[in-house]
């Protein structure tokens, strides 16, 4: 459960568009708008801005073979 995704919601909504009211639409967002080429550094940078426990998987659609997990508390 990502504590805080209304407020990161708010801050990416100008120049994103959301679908759903998710937490975890908003995590792919954040993580999307801190990609520059680099996965696990984006992953790793979103992070930073995240309250709360989670469990994730990320696989890049350019980069099909590598995926990038993250755990915060006990999913």
């Amino acid at each position: 459960i990502i504590e805080n995704y209304r407020e990161i919601k708010e801050k990416l909504s100008e120049d994103h568009k959301f679908l759903s009211e998710t937490d975890s639409e908003v995590l792919v967002h954040l993580i999307e708008s801190h990609y520059t080429g680099d996965l696990k550094k984006a992953i790793e940078t979103a992070l930073t801005h995240v309250r709360g426990t989670y469990g994730l998987v990320v696989v890049h659609a350019d980069h099909p073979d590598c995926m990038v997990a993250a755990r915060m508390g006990s999913p």
